[in-house]
């Protein structure tokens, strides 16, 4: 299971943002991605649907440019950081995002959601047959 976090190297939270999300204590490789083109390059691998992906975009263009690509996206667990501009939140949703953050709120709550939807997905995957059948024959 991977954990991309897309951040642009340039944006103002880039180390604080990595450093937060560095020692979660599950298994989950972090890997951060500083364009929408290698997010891309990683959303269209198989094994990009077992991923949990971090989006931190720095303004309206980066948000934008990550709305037009959505459909690659249906299937992540997003967590989205957006600046402190109210405007986007709106505009953020069209991601379908499990988490929306600001990014002057630190990280702290986004690091508990990220390690409870990895420990979700590891459950996930040790009982495959079981999470797929809840509810059928009920």
């Amino acid at each position: 299971m991977q954990l991309l976090i897309y951040i642009a190297p340039h944006h103002p939270l880039f180390s604080h943002l990595l450093s937060a999300m560095g020692a979660m204590g599950t298994p989950i490789e972090s890997l951060p991605v500083g364009s929408v083109e290698t997010l891309l390059e990683h959303l269209r691998r198989p094994s990009a649907g077992r991923c949990i992906c971090i989006l931190a975009p720095s303004g309206r263009k980066e948000l934008k440019a990550l709305i037009n690509q959505r459909h690659l996206m249906r299937d992540l667990r997003i967590v989205l950081v957006l600046p402190d501009d109210d405007g986007m939140v709106a505009d953020g949703h069209l991601l379908r995002p499990r988490f929306i953050s600001q990014e002057n709120t630190g990280f702290a709550e986004v690091k508990a959601v990220v390690v409870r939807m990895a420990q979700r997905l590891l459950d996930e995957s040790a009982y495959p047959l079981q999470s797929a059948c809840v509810g059928m024959g009920d």
